[in-house]
């Protein structure tokens, strides 16, 4: 910062002048003496060429200075700002240009979502209709199952009032149907009841039982 310099307080000393000291109280009845004006000189002042308007450091020239070098921080202080804000802004401008591509991939994915979920339900009412279906259709072939089991019963028992069984049949070694038919032929015989060869058959039995039905 440059330095300012001021002017030296003037001198006690004249060169010619001789003045002569006044009493503490003034003497208005004697008229003054134009003798004692006469010697009197005005003091002349010392002039500094350092604080002379022309002189090359002047006070003017080092205000200059001085305002010339804080324009220069001003503006070179303005210019690091302006940098800073820049490179904030574009750093703020790319951020947010990021924030709005995944903004925009996020709705992109929420769309997808929600076309998935809408998939779904639309399969999941489907399905649903189907195997409300399904089950409407195994009712009503279990309803007809149960029918036909019973029409089979029936036809059975109707069949069976007209049948002679033959339980309890002594077992052969080597057995066979023509046995069989020779038993069934016996017993006819004996009861004068006429059949037919072909109306009988063997009727199958469970495992465990050791003796041959015919019917």
């Amino acid at each position: 910062m440059p330095k300012l310099k001021r002017t030296p307080p003037p001198s006690q000393s004249t060169s010619t002048t001789q003045v002569q000291r006044a009493s503490s109280i003034p003497n208005f009845a004697t008229p003054p003496n134009e003798s004692e004006f006469i010697n009197i000189q005005q003091r002349s002042k010392r002039t500094c060429s350092e604080l002379s308007p022309a002189g090359p450091s002047s006070p003017t020239s080092e205000l200059d200075d001085f305002k010339e070098e804080i324009r220069s921080m001003l503006n070179k202080w303005n210019k690091n700002q302006e940098s800073a804000l820049q490179n904030f802004m574009s750093k703020i401008t790319q951020e947010l240009t990021e924030l709005r591509a995944q903004n925009e991939e996020l709705q992109n994915i929420r769309t997808d979502i929600e076309e998935s979920a809408r998939l779904i339900n639309a399969n999941y009412e489907d399905i649903r209709t189907r195997m409300g279906r399904l089950e409407s259709e195994r009712s009503e072939q279990r309803k007809h199952i149960d029918q036909l089991e019973k029409q089979i019963q029936d036809m059975h028992a109707n069949h069976r009032s007209a049948v002679i069984e033959l339980r309890n049949i002594a077992p052969k070694d080597k057995e066979n149907e023509g046995d069989l038919a020779d038993i069934v032929l016996g017993v006819c015989g004996s009861l004068a009841v006429q059949h037919h060869m072909g109306s009988y058959r063997l009727i199958p039995h469970p495992p465990e039982i050791k003796v041959a039905w015919i019917m």
